[in-house]
């Protein structure tokens, strides 16, 4: 299951085989940091570049954690879980048509785009939205809170 060879119904579907619920994950597309993404730019050949700074993934919230899978040629991988006692900081950028999740996890900051309009994203928009709603489950107590 590539990204290019995914339907939204195919996601669904994995994300109710593995949880029993379709109400809180997102599709998102990991994004480097900028000076990563600068020299990984200047470093690796164009197409290299532009595969490896936009990969999608499945992202599935619970009171557990953040479960990441990424969206690739193989449906074997596992999802693997980020738990919340070891998110340092969780926060996100509402940018009209996508939002910008940043999670730190132990000292490593990962940034997510969250998209809305694409086939695959379908349903993106109204899950985020339960999902704030819920404060994404942490169950820390911590509100996730908008980047400035």
């Amino acid at each position: 299951m590539g990204m290019f060879f995914t339907k939204s119904s195919d996601v669904c579907n994995m994300v109710r085989e593995k949880f029993g619920t379709t109400d809180n994950y997102l599709v998102a597309v990991k994004r480097n940091s900028a000076p990563k993404d600068l020299l990984e730019w200047l470093l690796l050949p164009k197409l290299l570049y532009a595969i490896d700074s936009g990969r999608t993934f499945v992202l599935y919230f619970d009171n557990t954690g953040i479960y990441e899978k990424e969206l690739s040629f193989t449906d074997n991988a596992p999802f693997l879980l980020i738990p919340w006692r070891e998110v340092y900081d969780f926060s996100f950028k509402d940018k009209g048509n996508k939002i910008y999740l940043n999670v730190n996890h132990l000292g490593k900051t990962y940034s997510y785009e969250i998209s809305f309009n694409n086939s695959l994203l379908k349903g993106n928009r109204e899950r985020l939205q339960q999902l704030l709603e819920h404060n994404f489950f942490r169950a820390t107590g911590k509100v996730a809170k908008p980047a400035n």
